[in-house]
């Protein structure tokens, strides 16, 4: 049992770090690399469909073909739908959780006692050295000492301000924390397997129609092939909201961090 549990745990594993991968190298070189092993398998599963017609006595139509293509057609542009709407409202969100965290450092800033407004520009800085640990979903270690500290000893700068700075802190702990989140795999890894099966299920019944012409069926699985792996492609550059084609950037807290040493000047 535990043994199985493991090897689930590899194959889940495995697509997670695919797609990390691919958000991690050149986006020209994930779309070849994608598109590669589609067309590979597109050509060989077109081989063994023509060896088939031969060995099995197939109808020559391909009668049988259009209705799986339409119901595995169907199933590959709901779920391809559904990935590529949820990364993409989560590369959205994230964008705006970052611009949201920048004002938020501003206020608490503004609000709190000068003597600990070294602490917030520290913060910043830290969370801007961490960056790149986003992609694959780490934090700054630095930046999340100073934000608990600030948790436990911030001081508003008059005592009519108290609420407020215990509400900006509170929010600067969300959005830090959502940040972290945003930094995982959007997709659940079998969901991402499941993707990646059912696209090559319709490759495969498609390599059934028109086997009485060669370059007809070539070319009507190639495209297929190189369709289904362009929404693949597109779907994996922008699961990931700090790596990738489609990288949210710290500018917004580098501005705020060039506004606080104007202030401090």
């Amino acid at each position: 049992m535990r043994g199985q549990r493991t090897a689930a745990a590899n194959r889940t594993l495995f697509m997670d770090q695919l797609i990390l991968w691919l958000n991690s190298v050149p986006p020209w070189v994930a779309f070849i690399a994608v598109v590669l092993v589609y067309e590979v398998f597109a050509i060989g599963v077109s081989l063994l469909a023509r060896r088939l017609y031969s060995h099995w006595h197939f109808p020559r139509n391909g009668s049988f073909v259009p209705p799986w293509i339409s119901i595995v057609g169907g199933l590959n542009a709901l779920i391809f739908a559904f990935i590529i709407f949820t990364v993409w409202a989560n590369l959205h969100a994230a964008s705006a959780d970052v611009d949201s965290e920048a004002l938020t450092v501003r206020m608490l800033w503004r609000d709190i006692t000068p003597a600990q407004r070294p602490q917030v520009l520290a913060y910043s800085r830290a969370v801007i050295a961490g960056w790149s640990q986003l992609c694959g979903g780490q934090g700054n270690s630095e930046a999340g000492r100073i934000q608990h500290a600030l948790e436990r000893d911030a001081r508003p700068a008059t005592p009519s301000l108290l609420d407020q700075v215990d509400g900006e802190v509170d929010a600067l702990t969300a959005l830090r924390n959502r940040r972290l989140r945003a930094a995982q795999s959007g997709v659940p890894e079998e969901l991402w397997l499941g993707t990646v099966v059912l696209s090559w299920i319709l490759i495969a019944i498609t390599s059934f129609v028109h086997p009485e012409r060669r370059d007809m069926h070539l070319a009507l699985v190639a495209c297929t092939a190189l369709a289904l792996g362009l929404l693949l492609w597109v779907a994996a550059m922008i699961d990931y909201p700090y790596c990738g084609g489609s990288t949210v950037t710290p500018v917004p807290l580098q501005r705020s961090v060039d506004w606080m040493l104007g202030n401090n000047s």
